[in-house]
């Protein structure tokens, strides 16, 4: 096994969670930062020249591949483990950008009750009607610490929506029950097609509050903090399963790479199918990989952080 010359970091996935982390690191430090990722490369113009609606919807291209590496499903602990056969809800995506590439761009916030889940469930319920065995629990933190973080993600994807709670200050058209927003969407909500304006009317003649869904697809052309510029949607429908051929879907191809590719301290090796976290007196020195050659490689790294899907 061949051991390559070492870096600070290491990261295992190209997705948002491993290029925001990359992109948090390259920015603010001097540290030498490889990204390895299974899969290949992609930008924009593989989408608007290559993409076929069975190639990508049905026969999940831009996804893990179950035949080569299954996810397994079990009910209970006691059961046995079963093979996933084929895919339902959740479509682990592998290749540069991963699950950011093709998925639908819905970009919900968390509720300021989510983070303290057990207190209100004691609140509304009671405790005599938690079971036993119930382990929900308030998160360590909670809404109020991540807003402005929040805030940061949603002016970097260029999230369009409608705010319904504006600083305390509930805005008709908007989410009304979501927690207290800093400022307004970055870009406008998204029209609104002619099924939607039905439920829409109807749901206001109940005494309802519909509102725009928060998506990650720009409305109008964006221009993030950054300095990283995309187009407006073009309204053709191939949002989920598919990477957007014009950019205007937020996906780690089309906000991270670029500023990513700029720095002198960032690499990114595709065709990195990491196998193992090498740990040495109990302490992470590396990983070890598979290349496209099917060659095993250690990568030595004095930080390992692990960024991709289960």
């Amino acid at each position: 096994m061949k051991r390559l010359r070492s870096v600070d970091v290491v990261i295992v996935g190209a997705g948002w969670t491993g290029l925001t982390m990359a992109q948090e690191l390259a920015s603010r430090t001097g540290l030498k930062i490889l990204v390895l990722e299974r899969g290949g490369a992609r930008k924009t113009r593989d989408y608007l020249e290559t993409m076929d609606e069975l190639d990508y919807a049905i026969r999940l291209r831009t996804m893990q591949s179950i035949r080569d590496e299954t996810v397994t499903l079990r009910h209970m602990a006691r059961d046995r483990a079963l093979p996933i056969r084929q895919y339902g809800s959740f479509l682990p995506g592998t290749g540069v950008g991963g699950s950011g590439e093709h998925w639908s761009g819905i970009a919900y916030r968390y509720y300021p009750r989510d983070f303290r889940r057990r207190t209100h469930l004691l609140e509304k319920y009671g405790a005599r009607r938690l079971p036993e065995y119930c382990t929900v629990e308030d998160w360590p933190l909670t809404y109020d610490d991540l807003e402005p973080y929040y805030d940061r993600v949603e002016r970097m994807m260029g999230i369009s929506g409608k705010a319904g709670n504006l600083r305390g200050t509930l805005i008709d058209g908007g989410n009304r029950f979501e927690g207290p927003r800093h400022s307004e969407f970055p870009t406008p909500p998204m029209k609104t097609p002619y099924l939607s304006a039905l439920f829409q009317d109807a749901t206001q003649s109940l005494g309802y509050h519909p509102y725009p869904l928060p998506a990650a697809t720009t409305s109008v052309p964006y221009t993030n903090p950054d300095g990283i510029s995309r187009a407006g949607c073009a309204y053709c429908g191939y949002c989920e399963r598919f990477g957007c051929m014009i950019g205007a879907k937020a996906q780690p191809t089309n906000t991270l790479i670029p500023l990513l590719s700029r720095r002198g301290n960032f690499e990114l090796r595709t065709g990195a199918w990491v196998r193992r976290v090498v740990l040495e007196s109990g302490r992470a020195r590396g990983v070890r990989y598979v290349n496209e050659r099917g060659e095993e490689l250690f990568q030595p790294a004095e930080l390992v952080f692990l960024a991709s899907w289960t």
